[in-house]
């Protein structure tokens, strides 16, 4: 991305003081991008369902992670989302696939979260995924706004070609 396409460290809501580490600049508002997870937590899951397979520290650890994730997406909304200045959507960004594969695992939790707090959650895989679509989306802009400008020179060739036969 150029730099005028993105921010880091930005705060969305002036005066707040609350920063989101990435927002991405689209033409309908920003995209804040939040990196949110403690490992603690994963590496309790991680501990209990070792060699010695604790169930009930398992079943613990799960609501755990599942608790924070809603936890974590609900103050993405309350923090960076802000009608005017987002697009009305997050995402929370979660830096491992076993990870993400664990939080899979928990029930329906991405589409609860995005139900009721408008969050994505997104691993590294579908955080590249998505960035690759809205770069995507920018070059084509740009490919449309240089063809308008194109077709914009080429009408002015062509009534110059006109006025050439004309005199000639």
């Amino acid at each position: 991305f150029s730099p005028d396409k993105f921010e880091t460290n930005c705060e969305i809501i002036p005066g707040t003081g609350k920063t989101v580490e990435f927002a991405l600049k689209l033409p309908e508002g920003l995209v804040p991008i939040d990196a949110k997870f403690p490992s603690g937590l994963y590496d309790n899951y991680i501990e209990a369902s070792g060699k010695k397979r604790n169930k009930a520290a398992v079943n613990t650890a799960i609501k755990e992670i599942r608790r924070h994730v809603i936890s974590d997406a609900k103050d993405i909304k309350e923090k960076y989302m802000q009608v005017g200045i987002t697009i009305g959507l997050g995402v929370m960004y979660i830096p491992s696939e076993s990870l993400m594969q664990l939080i899979d695992s928990i029930g329906d939790i991405r589409r609860e979260v995005f139900r009721d707090s408008r969050v994505l959650i997104m691993g590294p895989n579908s955080l590249a995924a998505f960035l690759i679509s809205i770069l995507m989306g920018f070059k084509n802009l740009t490919l449309n706004e240089r063809a308008e400008e194109i077709l914009g020179e080429i009408g002015k060739m062509r009534k110059e070609f006109e006025k050439f036969g004309d005199s000639t």
